[in-house]
C-alpha cells in the first residue's frame, strides 16, 4: 500500500468515526425510541471502521527490520544493563 492509499484510508477512517459520533449522540437523544435506521447506520458503519483498521494494521510500514542478534553490541548491551540497576 502506498502513501496515497494510506492516507485516504485514514481520511476515510477518520470520517467514519466522525459520523458514528454523530450517530450515537442521535440514538442518546432518542433513548429506548431511537429509530431503527439510526442503530443499523451505525453498526454498518462500526463495521466500516473495522474493515479499514484491519486494512491499514495488516499494510506492511517502512520501518527497518529489528535487529535481531546483539553480536558486537557489548558497549550498548553494558549501557542497558547499567541504566536498568
Amino acid at each position: 500500500m502506498d502513501d496515497e492509499q494510506r492516507q485516504h484510508l485514514q481520511n476515510l477512517l477518520r470520517t467514519h468515526r466522525r459520523r458514528l459520533q454523530e450517530l450515537e449522540q442521535q440514538v442518546a437523544v432518542f433513548g429506548i425510541a431511537a429509530p431503527a435506521h439510526l442503530r443499523t447506520e451505525s453498526d454498518e458503519i462500526r463495521r466500516e471502521i473495522a474493515s479499514i483498521t484491519g486494512q491499514l494494521g495488516t499494510a506492511p510500514r517502512v520501518l527497518p527490520a529489528p535487529v535481531l542478534d546483539f553480536i558486537g553490541r557489548e558497549a550498548e548491551i553494558s549501557q542497558l544493563v547499567s541504566a536498568l540497576d
